[in-house]
């Protein structure tokens, strides 16, 4: 039986802005990652490995400044992040979980942001901001020909779309307050059972 499991994720990050004038800029920020996971049996056996090196992550935004004090910006990022990892056990004691334990393969995400931020003082700064984001949703499956056994897989998407609102300012020299406000429409498509979409 499944008894434990370890993550590793390390990464790099560059990135550089370039100005195009006063009012344009472009930042590129470039993220290179090593990710592994690793599962054993009770009795010391690997069960699974996973492993993605150097897998690349860029994120790019482009900014215009029509003001002093206003910065509009456009981002686009696709990343990779470690995934989930297979339940052990069902709630239907008749099923058996195939990898259970296991951890699926690193999982790409995608964000689209647009979104404003206003310096309405030199110590106030308030920012809104669209987004849209999607993951990889898994989840387990009964096997079409053998109705005791499951596999926790990649089924569909998770997407979610989104505004959030924050202002964050100083109160003193060495306090500053942060907080703000989300609202998140979070939706499963593409799974191919119309009930869970």
């Amino acid at each position: 039986q499944y008894h434990s499991g370890s993550l590793s994720n390390q990464t790099i990050i560059t990135g550089d802005t370039f100005h195009f004038n006063d009012q344009w800029a472009m930042q590129s920020v470039v993220s290179t990652s090593f990710l592994s996971s690793e599962t054993w049996s009770s009795a010391g056996k690997v069960t699974s490995q996973n492993s993605a090196d150097g897998v690349v992550s860029p994120t790019v935004s482009l900014m215009y400044k029509p003001t002093s004090k206003i910065t509009a910006y456009a981002t686009w990022a696709n990343s990779v992040e470690q995934s989930d990892q297979a339940p052990t056990s069902t709630t239907n004691p008749v099923l058996t979980v195939t990898n259970s334990g296991q951890f699926l393969a690193p999982y790409h995400d995608q964000e689209y942001e647009v979104g404003v931020k206003y310096a309405v003082t030199p110590a106030l700064l308030a920012t809104f901001a669209l987004f849209d984001m999607t993951r990889p949703f898994a989840s387990a499956v009964v096997s079409p020909t053998n109705s005791t056994v499951e596999t926790f897989e990649v089924v569909g998407t998770q997407r979610n779309k989104g505004a959030e609102f924050f202002l964050q300012g100083n109160v003193y020299t060495d306090l500053t307050v942060f907080g703000g406000i989300s609202y998140i429409d979070a939706r499963l498509i593409n799974t191919g059972v119309a009930v869970t979409d």
